[in-house]
Formats: C-alpha cells, structure tokens, sequence
C-alpha cells in the first residue's frame, strides 16, 4: 500500500520529471497552453512519460486518443473541474471502454430478454426519481447501496441463472465472504448464520428508515396548516356617530380665517354649546379612526370565529421512532453506516500488508493520495461521527 500510495503521487521536479507530472499509473491531468497551434490549445490529457532525450513530455490526449509530445512550458496542471472532464473524455472516446459498455449491455440485454433494456432503465429512473421525493436523497442513496450489496453477494448465482432455491442456500456463505473481504478484520469469525444475520439487520434498518422517512413526510403534506393566532385588536367604546355636516361648517370657518388672515378659530361663536358640540364631534372622530387602524384582522381574513383558537396549541412532541435517526444518537442508521465506512476505509489505508500490522503514516500518506471524491466521502464520515460526541 505504502509502495502504490508513493506511485500514485507526483515525483518531485527532476531532471527526469522536471514539472512532477509523471505517475504510475498515468493520473495528472493536464492543459495544452501557449503553443503555435490554436487547435490543440485548451486540450486534455494524461502525462505518459518524460523523454529526458527530446526533452518532451509524453501526454495522451483523451479526445483523439493519441499521443503527443510536449515542452515542459507548455503543460499546465489540469483544474478538478479539467480533471473530471478530462476522465469524461476518456471514458466516452477510448475504443476500448466502449467494447466493454457494449459487451455488458449486450449481456444485460441477453439476461432479461424478452424484456426491453431501455425500459427497464427508464423504470429504473421512474423508481429513483420517487425515492428521491419520498425518502429525501440521502436515504435514496443508503437504499441504492443497499441494493447495490445484495446484487453483489448473490450477483453471480444470479447472472448464471441458478434457481432461486440454490441462490438462497448460497447466500449466507457468498455473504460472509463479502463481509470478510470488507472487513478483513472479521476474516476467519464469521459464521455463515452470523454473516446472514448482518446482512438481514442492515436490510431490516434500511427499510425501517425508508418507512419512517415516507410515514414522516406523508404526515407532514396531509396534515392541516397551523391555525395562526388572531392579532390582537384594540378595543373601541361605542361612540357617537360623527355629524359630517358639523365638520364641515367649523373646517368651513377655519378656512375663511386663513383667507382673510386671522388668527386660527377666530370665526367660531364663544357659546358653550358650539364648544362642546366641536369637542365631541372631533373625540367621535379620532375614536374611530384609532379603532379602525388598530383593528388588524377579522373573521373573513381568517376563516374562524377568535373563540375556536387555542392559544394552547403546539405542535406534537417528536415520536420515539426517530430516535433511531437522530445525528446525535450513536445507533442511528447513519451514523452506523459512517462509522462502518471510516472503519473499513482506515483499516485498508493504513494496514501494512508486508508485516499485518497498523501504520499511522502510512494511512496518512495514502489518504493524501486519494482521489478527492474518496477524501471527501471520509471527511463526511469523520464529521458524522464527530457529531456524535459534540
């Protein structure tokens, strides 16, 4: 592992490498720049060799497919986003990756005749599609691999076309050897009960967390929406009706004294009657006015009479069964299965096959060589089960 993990990563600038690019096998990506020739500026490909020779590096240039020698100077190290192009382009235009897509459809198609493939693709995308809305993308993807395992462990009874009853005999043993191959750990304490009695458990939580996650979220569109509380309105005393005519006449008169300049309300009679009638007149007034904007929401707004809301109400306490869901609780399906990926994952990297002992560094060094998906996948597991315990 140590030996693959030092091949796998760029030499230091050399002579015989003079920009790192060259690895084994070929991975680095990289771009065509600043030549005489405009067609093959921006290019992709993967740096072969070095010819300290011709001093030329041998790049294989993944949408021709052929090889071609660059100067040093004019090869740039390929972006993530040039890196997965460039593998795009290598998987879609190499003769011999498509012989073999063509070779498996073939057999597919052979497998379940008389049925169409393309249908059976396309009911395949129907069922994800759904998942995805169901039971939300992660658990589509938990599912996906759960699948993906059993088609595994019983994939060869199946593909030779063995009878249903033979497939279920070799089962428990073809999924010990699985889980052993996963887990070298576990080689030679397993039992064929036990390996089946793992695989039944992880099948059982699978479909235990797609149910929950469907019941949840059926729960949640069928239900009603909350009753909102109404505002509170201010309460307006029974006032008089304002006398419109009343105001009219003394905002009449107070018009006439901005006309001819005198002093404010100079135009109003001095008797006691008039005082009080103008006094209750502009109290009726302003009373309703505040009563109006103070009045926010009513009945037709709302649907309800006030006296049908509780203010008591609260939405139902979460249930026991989602405990089994919960980021911080250690059984979650999840966090099982993050921590079954980092364990496996750690013990691969950092096992020294030579001795079958543990090696920090050498764990340390391969997951610095990792391709990015797979150190991204790890630190995923790192932060679930670190979520645990904080």
């Amino acid at each position: 592992m140590a030996g693959g993990a030092q091949s796998s990563a760029g030499s230091q600038p050399s002579e015989r490498d003079p920009s790192g690019f060259v690895t084994n096998p070929p991975t680095t990506v990289v771009k065509v720049a600043e030549t005489a020739r405009d067609d093959i500026n921006g290019l992709l490909g993967l740096v072969v060799s070095y010819n300290m020779e011709r001093q030329r590096y041998l790049v294989h240039m993944t949408k021709s497919q052929s090889t071609m020698a660059f100067k040093p100077e004019n090869l740039v190290k390929g972006s993530m986003l040039e890196q997965y192009k460039c593998q795009w382009q290598q998987l879609k235009n190499d003769p011999r990756v498509r012989q073999k897509v063509a070779q498996y459809l073939r057999e597919m198609q052979h497998f379940v005749a008389p049925a169409r493939l393309s249908h059976i693709m396309m009911g395949c995308g129907v069922v994800l599609l759904l998942l995805f809305y169901f039971v939300g993308f992660m658990n589509t993807i938990m599912a996906v691999s759960m699948l993906a395992l059993l088609a595994v462990i019983a994939g060869p009874d199946i593909v030779a076309k063995k009878p249903p009853a033979l497939i279920a005999q070799n089962f428990p043993n073809r999924a010990r050897v699985r889980i052993e191959e996963m887990v070298p750990a576990l080689r030679g304490k397993l039992s064929n009960k036990l390996a089946l009695g793992i695989v039944a458990f992880m099948v059982a939580m699978t479909l235990r967390t797609l149910y929950v996650s469907a019941g949840g979220r059926s729960t949640r569109s069928a239900g009603s929406m909350p009753i909102l509380p109404r505002p509170p309105t201010m309460a307006s005393s029974a006032a008089a009706p304002v006398d419109v005519s009343i105001l009219n006449k003394y905002y009449e008169m107070g018009f006439q004294d901005a006309k001819a300049g005198a002093e404010q309300g100079s135009s109003i009679p001095a008797t006691d009657i008039m005082q009080a009638e103008l006094k209750r007149s502009l109290e009726s007034a302003n009373a309703d006015d505040i009563s109006t904007r103070g009045t926010i929401s009513d009945d037709s707004l709302y649907g309800q009479d006030s006296s049908s809301y509780d203010a008591a109400t609260a939405p139902p306490p979460s249930t026991s069964s989602s405990s089994w869901f919960d980021s911080k609780n250690t059984a979650s399906m999840t966090n099982a299965m993050s921590m079954f990926y980092l364990y496996r994952n750690v013990m691969d990297l950092g096992m020294d096959s030579s001795t079958g002992f543990f090696s920090i560094a050498q764990l340390a060094a391969n997951v610095q060589h990792l391709e990015l998906w797979r150190q991204g996948l790890l630190a995923m597991s790192v932060y679930r089960v670190l979520r645990i315990f904080f």
